[in-house]
Formats: C-alpha cells, structure tokens, sequence
C-alpha cells in the first residue's frame, strides 16, 4: 500500500476516534457505595480490593431516565457509560449495611443542561432499616425526584459527599 494511503487511513482512523470520544464526557467523582456486611468481612474486603463494586455504584454519576408512580422507582442509565475506580474504603456502618468511598473516574453521554439542581440527604441509617441495598447515587435520585415533585426525567449525580456520622448528601441535575 502506498505512503499516501496509509497516512488518509490513519487521519480517517483518528477523525473517527476523535469523533467518537466527543460523544462522552469523562469526569472524576467521589461515590458512595453500600454493600452488605457477609459472613466474612476479611473476605468481602479483599473481594472489594480486587474486584470493585460493579456498575450499579457509579451509574447514577450517568444521565439517567427515571420514571415514579404507584410505589416504583424505575431508573436506568440513558447512552454511553463506562467508569474506572480505585480501591474502595470503608466509611461507615450500620446493621449489616457498609459504606464505602470509591474515587473514580466516569465516563457517560454528556448531559443536557439541568434544568434544576437539587440537594438532597441520605441516611445509612434508613438504608440499613430498610434492608434496602439500593445504591446511594441512585437513592439520590428518587429522592431529588420526589423533592423536585417530577414523576418523570433524566437525572444524574453531579456531587456526592459525605457530611455526618450517618449522612450523606447529593446534588443532584434534573432535566425534562
């Protein structure tokens, strides 16, 4: 193949890669996440430390659809989503609920202009009465959700960070 071929597929190659990169946003974040203590905890902390918490932890840092009524909270990430993260820390526990600090970096469909931003408090103590494990970023969510009064939208967790011996807060972005 000739020298003039190459370099026309390589820039090709590159336009696309460069194209494709613009449709996702990378941002580092500070997330919560809340696992349930086992029956070994010497086990599940080094499960953590080589395995990570899966995607259900940083999915709500993601443009996310949701949708509230009749009792159910349904939420799942809208586009792109894709995340590295460094080795969880554990913060707080109560029950058998344990939270963990996970610093990371995510990558998701930018998002659209918020059209509100809301703050909203998570207790780990009203997690772990429940015996709920839904995952902070997207407990956040629902409650900005119901604290905004929308039944429906996208949202996503623009700052996460944890405030009290049992208390995190969230803000969250809300758009139509």
């Amino acid at each position: 193949m000739s020298r003039v071929v190459w370099v026309t597929a390589f820039a090709l190659g590159a336009a696309l890669l460069l194209g494709a990169q613009g449709a996702v946003l990378s941002r580092d974040v500070e997330c919560f996440a809340v696992a349930s203590l086992g029956a070994s905890s010497e086990g599940q902390r080094l499960y953590l430390q080589g395995m990570g918490f899966g995607p259900e932890a940083l999915r709500g840092f993601a443009p996310s659809r949701f949708s509230r009524g009749s009792g159910k909270f349904i939420c799942h990430t809208e586009g792109a989503f894709g995340y590295e993260a460094n080795t969880p820390m554990e913060v707080a526990r109560s029950g058998s609920l344990v939270l963990y600090k996970v610093a990371a970096t995510v990558r998701s469909a930018p998002p659209p202009r918020a059209a509100k931003r809301i703050t909203v408090n998570i207790s780990l103590r009203e997690l772990a009465r429940t015996g709920d494990a839904v995952q902070p970023g997207i407990k956040a969510i629902e409650l900005a959700a119901i604290k905004a009064g929308w039944r429906s939208g996208l949202a996503w967790v623009l700052a996460m960070k944890w405030r009290a011996p049992d208390l995190l807060q969230a803000t969250v972005g809300l758009a139509p």
